[in-house]
C-alpha cells in the first residue's frame, strides 16, 4: 500500500511541466484518474515516486570507461551546486528555517509550490562553505556605445514553473538595456517548450548583430499541448 500525498501529486505536475507537449496527453490521464479515485497511473510513474532503487547503489561505483559514457549523477551534481551556492548566506538551518522556507515557497504557488520544496531542503545539513562564494553586488549597468558588449536578452515563456515570467521582469531591471521576450507558451526555457519562429528569429538576430528587441515584446509559439498528442516539428 502507498499513500498518495498532496506532493507526489505536484511533483507528477512539475516534473511533467518540462516536456509541456510531449507529456500533456499523459499528464491529463494521471490527474483524471486520481480525481476519480483512481492512482494508479501516477503511482507507475518512477521517475517521480521512485520506489524502486539501484541494486548496485552501494557497489564499487568504478566507471567501465574514463570518463564514464554515460551521465546519470545529475542529482549529486545539482544538489553539490545549489547547496554551495546558497550556504554562504543559509545561516542556522534549524526546523524553524525548513518551515519558513516552505511557507515561503508554498505561498508563491499553491499548486506545485510544496514539490519544489525538497530543492533548499536538501541542503540542510549541507556542511560545506564556499571559499569564494559571490554575495553581490548583482547587476549590470547597460552597455556603453561603440563597446564590444551586448545587453542581456532574456527570454520568458509565459507560463514557466521553475523561473517564473515576474522574476524574468526582475532580472531585466538588474541589467541596464536588457529586455524581456515573452513567449506564448508553457514550461521551462522558451526555445524548447514549444517552437516560435518569431523567437527563434530575435535570437538570431542578437547573436548576429546585438539587435536589441523592445522591452516586453511577445511571440506566438506554433505548438501548444493538445489531446491527443500531436508532434511539435522542430521541438528540440
Amino acid at each position: 500500500m502507498h499513500i498518495v500525498t498532496s506532493y507526489l501529486v505536484g511533483e507528477t505536475i512539475r516534473t511533467s511541466l518540462y516536456e509541456p507537449i510531449a507529456k500533456y496527453e499523459s499528464l491529463s490521464q494521471k490527474l483524471a484518474g486520481a480525481l476519480a479515485g483512481n492512482f494508479t497511473l501516477i503511482l507507475s510513474d518512477d521517475s517521480v515516486v521512485r520506489f524502486t532503487h539501484p541494486t548496485d547503489v552501494c557497489t564499487d561505483g568504478t566507471p567501465a570507461t574514463s570518463p564514464p559514457k554515460s551521465y546519470d549523477f545529475i542529482d549529486e551534481a545539482s544538489t553539490g551546486i545549489i547547496c554551495g551556492d546558497s550556504q554562504a548566506s543559509a545561516g542556522t538551518r534549524d526546523l524553524a528555517w525548513a518551515a519558513s522556507t516552505v511557507a515561503r515557497i508554498t505561498n508563491q504557488s499553491s499548486t506545485i509550490g510544496e514539490a519544489w520544496t525538497k530543492v533548499p531542503l536538501a541542503c540542510a545539513d549541507w556542511s560545506f562553505s564556499q571559499p569564494y562564494a559571490f554575495k553581490g553586488p548583482f547587476g549590470s549597468p547597460a552597455p556603453k556605445n561603440g563597446s564590444d558588449s551586448a545587453p542581456l536578452l532574456i527570454l520568458s515563456t509565459r507560463t514557466d514553473h521553475a523561473t517564473p515570467l515576474a522574476n524574468a521582469y526582475t532580472l531585466s531591471r538588474q541589467h541596464g538595456g536588457s529586455a524581456v521576450v515573452v513567449q506564448e507558451s508553457v514550461g521551462h526555457c522558451a526555445l524548447i517548450a514549444s517552437v516560435s519562429m518569431c523567437t527563434y528569429g530575435i535570437v538570431r538576430e542578437y547573436f548576429h548583430t546585438g539587435k536589441m528587441p523592445a522591452n516586453g515584446t511577445v511571440c506566438a509559439a506554433e505548438c501548444v499541448p493538445g489531446i491527443p498528442y500531436k508532434e511539435c516539428p522542430g521541438l528540440l
